[in-house]
């Protein structure tokens, strides 16, 4: 209704005789219904302000995982040419010293051929783990920005998660126990199940490559206000203060692993940063008390609503 509606309205109602005080009744009627309505106008000039910048902000965020993809592509491509070249040096090398060996003593070519042959095996492996670990980062990155991702993430119950995580490490790991502490509440959390499993996975492995055998680990959850927080904790060495803040970052690892002599690359923490965050949640580490390191990180939970 325009001005000029009301002005009609106010005009016939006086030439049919209403007394004033029932057409200022009615224009206090009007003024109050024009009132809500400029609120509710303004309210949702509000709200589609909000919503654009909501869009723009979804649209640079895009763009920077994009980035981080290209960058990681490009990376990865340098560390695999990177450990081809290595692994040329180290066949050539011992082959070497195996034709050397021969020449030398005959009583000394089963041994040089024994290790020609672990050294061929430990290339083999660490090129298997650079092409593994760098296809595994470049797929679950590439998952983060589409719509499709957003998707599955559906209420799981983390209980469940979290012990799919530890039976898969348990398959690798038997000899290794890993406490698990988590309460009674049903914890609901909107998520995509195989990614958050694979961010348990990544730490519990973590934990038991930088630590001692028959060390403790521990896997705690229990919700915190409007998140749930989740913890793998050790009891091994901690982590040097020094390289708190660059754990996360990619191909960056520590020095020191259990005896076997296998070292990752440093993209496992970077992955379990990258899946967290897009599941709106935070990850972070801290030394236990008296020693030992926790992984902690949060995810956005929802309340379980229970029908009788």
């Amino acid at each position: 209704m325009n001005a000029e509606d009301i002005r009609n309205v106010t005009f016939d109602k006086v030439m049919r005789g209403y007394r004033p005080e029932e057409v200022d009744a009615y224009l206090d009627q009007v003024a109050a219904e024009l009132e809500r309505l400029q609120t509710e106008k303004a309210d949702a000039e509000k709200k589609m302000y909000i919503l654009a910048e909501k869009v723009d902000q979804y649209r640079n965020d895009e763009e920077t995982l994009k980035t981080a993809l290209l960058n990681a592509q490009r990376m990865g491509e340098s560390v695999i040419h990177e450990a081809r070249q290595k692994a040329e040096t180290i066949i050539y090398d011992a082959t070497s010293k195996a034709s050397q060996a021969r020449e030398e003593a005959v009583e000394k070519v089963a041994e040089e051929e024994m290790l020609l042959a672990r050294l061929k095996a430990e290339v083999a492996h660490f090129k298997g783990e650079v092409l593994n670990l760098y296809k595994q980062h470049i797929e679950s990155l590439s998952m983060i920005p589409g719509a499709e991702e957003k998707k599955k993430k559906a209420p799981e119950a983390a209980e469940e998660v979290i012990g799919s995580a530890v039976a898969k490490t348990h398959k690798h790991y038997p000899d290794v126990e890993v406490c698990v502490s988590v309460p009674e509440e049903l914890m609901m959390v909107p998520m995509d199940p195989l990614l958050i499993e694979q961010v348990l996975v990544n730490l519990i492995n973590n934990a038991i490559k930088y630590t001692p055998e028959h060390s403790r680990i521990e896997l705690f959850a229990a919700p915190e206000g409007k998140f749930v927080r989740i913890c793998v904790t050790d009891d091994g060495p901690g982590i040097p203060e020094e390289s708190r803040d660059k754990l996360f970052d990619m191909f960056y690892t520590l020095g020191k692993t259990r005896s076997d002599g296998r070292r990752g690359l440093g993209l496992g923490l970077a992955l379990c940063r990258s899946i967290v965050a897009a599941h709106g949640g935070v990850i972070n580490v801290q030394n236990a008390a008296p020693h030992g390191a926790c992984f902690r990180f949060t995810l956005p939970r929802t309340e379980v609503t229970l029908y009788e």
